[in-house]
């Protein structure tokens, strides 16, 4: 399941920021998750502590150097427990009066600033290089919130969800076990009626014709057609259900019409062919020499 990042829930986001730090770290979706532009919780970085539970906050909790990675902040001072986008903020932080203090080293003013004189990205460039980044990653993004969703239900990635327990043996009982049962009864009985004939005649020729297509063709795709199981049940449930008898009047609405207009176009075709096989097979037997009776020799069957 692939879900865009612009439209995760809170409870979606607070799962995303709670698993991304125990995934190995990656600049594509760490990218992508800036663009989501998440700020920071401002109770935990500025009042002392979250209102939220643990986990259950949407916002950034810059706890770590790992943390900060993942929110867009390459640089972690360790002291002050700081994140930073660039080294130029990391260079003034470092030399700044409150780091220092803490640090336990003396201040002595700031540095002049290097790297004055670096050339800014075109902005096609940029564009381009977000464009391409978003379109490779959004799919770990999809990952991570499917993730969450699946611990939330208790099962894993690759488990068969299904809406009826058993549903394989369910369909094996619905194609074959009863049919077959309903067949053998009406085979047993001395004068069966012709729609009892025509419903099970016809639905085994369906069950023929679909067991050959299932093999074939279907089998491509069968495994990613969802509850494909269910609804094939469903439909072989309405076959030969006695009180809808599907094949029974797929036969009589649909089928019997077109297979008359075809019989009365071939049927002639089929006799004239069957025609001539029998002259051929009876000039064929009159070519085969017969038996000639021998004259019997004189006395022979006459008794005294």
């Amino acid at each position: 399941m692939h879900v865009s990042p612009q439209k995760l829930t809170n409870e979606e986001r607070a799962q995303v920021l709670r698993e991304l730090p125990l995934r190995k770290f990656s600049q594509k979706l760490a990218d992508v998750i800036a663009g989501l532009n998440i700020p920071r919780c401002k109770d935990f970085h500025q009042r002392g502590g979250c209102k939220r539970p643990p986990g259950r906050c949407h916002f950034w909790h810059l706890t770590d150097a790992n943390v900060a990675r993942w929110a867009g902040f390459n640089f972690w001072c360790e002291i002050c427990s700081k994140a930073f986008t660039s080294k130029e903020q990391m260079l003034e932080h470092e030399q700044s009066k409150p780091h220092c203090e803490r640090a336990g080293i003396t201040f002595s003013g700031r540095l002049e600033q290097k790297n004055a004189g670096r050339q800014p990205l075109e902005l096609a460039e940029v564009v381009e290089t977000v464009a391409v980044v978003e379109t490779v990653a959004v799919v770990e993004v999809a990952a991570v919130a499917t993730v969450g969703r699946w611990s939330l239900t208790g099962l894993q990635p690759g488990d068969e969800v299904r809406m009826i327990p058993y549903i394989g043996m369910v369909n094996f009982a619905v194609q074959y076990c009863y049919p077959g049962y309903e067949t053998a009864r009406l085979l047993l009985q001395d004068k069966p009626s012709s729609h009892q004939l025509t419903q099970w005649t016809f639905y085994w020729m369906i069950c023929a014709s679909f067991l050959q297509l299932e093999s074939t063709l279907l089998a491509l795709v069968v495994e990613y057609v969802p509850l494909y199981l269910e609804f094939k049940t469903l439909c072989l449930l309405w076959l030969v259900h006695p009180s809808y008898k599907g094949a029974l009047w797929l036969w009589h609405s649909k089928l019997k019409d077109v297979h008359h207009s075809i019989d009365k176009q071939l049927s002639a075709s089929v006799v004239d062919a069957l025609g001539v096989l029998k002259v051929v097979g009876a000039s064929t037997s009159a070519e085969e020499p017969r038996e000639t009776q021998q004259p019997m020799p004189n006395g022979a069957g006459k008794t005294d």
